[in-house]
């Protein structure tokens, strides 16, 4: 494995922040490519867009795909697909998020970043079973399709899709994807072996349902991996102190009353655990406001300030508000139809970091110059943690539905070491609690094929966060990069 820690730049590369968008309109006028779309194979439906922010063509396309490739007598259903058009004999880019596809300003965190380079053609293909690519009868209160919401099936969806492309679109294909879009690009890679490069950002992937490695890196000292760290550590763990020990007052009167009156879903959509465990769910988000604000390096600013208040209800309120933004008891609604489906998968096949409150302890403890912390301020017990993550999000038919799949783990570890592909690149931060979970992390060395890159920038956060791209790397390593993903193309 060909593994580089990349060093220092003295320049910090600004990026848009996200923002929604909400200014797309169908467009009725066919036009060339329009009827290029609708003759490919599979397609059901096309739709010209109009988009603002850009002159190119834009469809939304939907392709017909089986509910399981195994099984065509299942049925199917739909998945949509965004298109933007730059020609028939350009580069194209697949960039899968692995969720539903989002009306959002283009190139976010620099995500299209490839297509952009090549000057190139852009899908972005809901996630099967995600946003509107469902079977019309999918229910998050029965098990009904979800066994087929697995890998191996959307690799197949994916090549289906890229495939059918080919029969129009002559240029190269590069598949790009971030987080658990890395994920999925890193499966397609071992399950299909299809595409000309293969480029994952912070990818995770766990050992199992309860993955200690992401607590473990995200609560102690960030200073070797990023020096400017210190600051950062000592004002996050004042932040969760406070959190804690003020628990009882800030449970009562935000966390309880948000979860009761300001979600606007009733009781019945949380799990019975959740509403049982309220003290629980509370303590998790907590925990998962660290993982998050390491994530994103959230604004150091916001903490700061808020350390910086007298104690009494302006502080409490203050502390749910930051809390809430970073790690909001919403995430645990049962209808949030996305999120819901991402932790059905998790369950089954990706496994999920464990809640483990040890290390949160020791973080406070360590850095925090005003809070001590024990077991005893937790209403979680240790023998809570291996099964919290899913029990607080999954209804028990779906807990008692399924067993993890290792196997599916365990290939993919051996793919990562043993593979001789050629075309792969992962991007990685050296903060980002989600690079304790990489490939790299929980194999031996990869191989020698495979060229990682973990972004370590002392002035640009975003090298070395959840946003880290090739164009946030210093800039020989990402000259470097880019000359090796050319000459890939060419061949």
């Amino acid at each position: 494995m060909k593994k580089i820690l990349l060093l220092p730049t003295t320049l910090a590369i600004a990026i848009a922040p996200l923002a929604s968008f909400t200014g797309c309109k169908k467009k009725d006028k066919t036009d060339e490519v329009y009827e290029t779309l609708v003759k490919l194979e599979g397609v059901t439906k096309v739709e010209r867009i109009h988009v603002d922010f850009t002159d190119r063509k834009v469809y939304d396309l939907w392709f017909e795909q089986p509910i399981s490739w195994r099984d065509p007598s299942l049925g199917t259903f739909n998945q949509r697909v965004r298109f933007s058009f730059a020609g028939y004999d350009a580069v194209n880019e697949m960039f899968v998020r692995g969720y539903q596809l989002q009306d959002l300003v283009p190139n976010r965190y620099n995500d299209l970043e490839t297509a952009s380079h090549f000057n190139g053609n852009t899908l972005r293909p809901e996630y099967r079973f995600f946003g509107d690519s469902c079977p019309k009868d999918i229910s998050d209160y029965s098990t009904k399709y979800w066994d087929y919401l697995t890998a191996e099936n959307a690799a197949k969806d994916f090549h289906h899709i890229m495939t059918s492309f080919k029969e129009a679109f002559t240029g190269k294909w590069i598949m790009a994807g971030a987080s658990k879009g890395g994920f999925t690009v890193n499966a397609q890679a071992m399950l299909e072996k299809d595409f000309d490069v293969y480029v994952s950002y912070v990818a995770p992937r766990a050992n199992d349902r309860a993955e200690t490695a992401m607590y473990n890196l995200t609560f102690r000292s960030h200073t070797e991996r990023a020096p400017i760290s210190q600051d950062y550590d000592k004002n996050l763990a004042q932040f969760l102190g406070y959190g804690i020990v003020n628990k009882a007052n800030i449970l009562q009167k935000y966390f309880i009353p948000d979860v009761q009156n300001q979600i606007k879903v009733s009781h019945a959509d949380f799990t019975p655990y959740f509403m049982d465990n309220l003290e629980k769910a509370y303590e998790t988000c907590v925990g998962e406001a660290g993982v998050t604000f390491w994530q994103y390096e959230e604004d150091l600013k916001q903490l700061k300030d808020f350390n910086g208040l007298p104690e009494g209800q302006q502080k409490e309120k203050r502390f749910y508000e930051i809390l809430s933004d970073l790690s909001s008891p919403s995430g645990f609604d049962v209808t949030n139809r996305n999120g819901y489906a991402y932790y059905i998968q998790a369950y089954k096949q990706m496994g999920e970091h464990k809640i483990a409150f040890n290390y949160l302890i020791n973080y406070v403890n360590t850095l925090s110059d005003k809070y001590t912390i024990s077991r005893t301020n937790f209403d979680t017990k240790e023998s809570d943690e291996q099964g919290l993550w899913f029990n607080l999000c999954l209804l028990q038919i779906h807990l008692d539905a399924w067993t993890y799949d290792s196997v599916f783990q365990a290939n993919l570890n051996a793919w990562y070491k043993n593979t001789t592909q050629t075309g792969i690149f992962m991007i990685y931060g050296s903060c980002d609690p989600w690079t304790s979970m990489s490939l790299t992390n929980l194999t031996q060395d990869g191989s020698e094929t495979i060229h990682e890159y973990i972004g370590n920038d002392a002035i640009n956060p975003y090298a070395r966060s959840h946003r880290a791209r090739i164009v946030e790397l210093n800039k020989s390593e990402s000259d470097q990069i880019w000359g090796l993903i050319q000459q890939e193309l060419e061949k």
